[in-house]
């Protein structure tokens, strides 16, 4: 009777601590945060993770989309922010897409509030959306993995 009391406390402890450590890994995993920060001379939408600072886009262009009507810091904090919303549930594949905009190419983030698709980039015509898209979207899903990789240039 005692070996099996002892048996559960074991287990039941076991149980705790193997819970106690995904909690924590989870939680580790979500306090990924997206900010504006000055890199490499630009202002860049950064994402801190638990491992550090990882540039995703650096804001290099202040003209390639004039219609937005955005310098690259003002971009840089609005996209920042979107990408913080967007973060939370790591929907990328279907949240990023691509979109056209009085026939101009764009890389856009779906709004879950009315469907509209909320511009992230413009793209040049020399460059191809779907690969810049794919970028950003393998970019965002490594953050987890504490991947290296070279930030998009906007």
């Amino acid at each position: 009777m005692k070996l099996q009391i002892l048996t559960s406390m074991v287990a039941v402890s076991a149980l705790s601590l193997a819970t106690t450590l995904m909690v924590g890994k989870m939680a580790k995993a979500d306090n990924t945060k997206f900010i504006c920060a000055k890199y490499q001379d630009y202002p860049a939408t950064i994402a801190e993770t638990a491992s550090g600072k990882v540039p995703v886009i650096r804001w290099t262009a202040d003209d390639y989309f004039d219609e937005s009507g955005e310098d690259a810091l003002n971009r840089c904090n609005r996209v920042s922010g979107v990408l913080e919303n967007l973060y939370s549930d790591r929907q990328f594949e279907q949240d990023i897409l691509t979109d056209t905009h009085n026939q101009i190419e764009i890389v856009c983030a779906v709004n879950d509030r009315d469907n509209s698709c909320t511009l992230l980039f413009g793209v040049q015509p020399s460059e191809n959306a779907d690969s810049l898209r794919d970028s950003l979207v393998e970019k965002l899903q490594s953050l987890a993995g504490d991947r290296a990789f070279t930030p998009l240039e906007r």
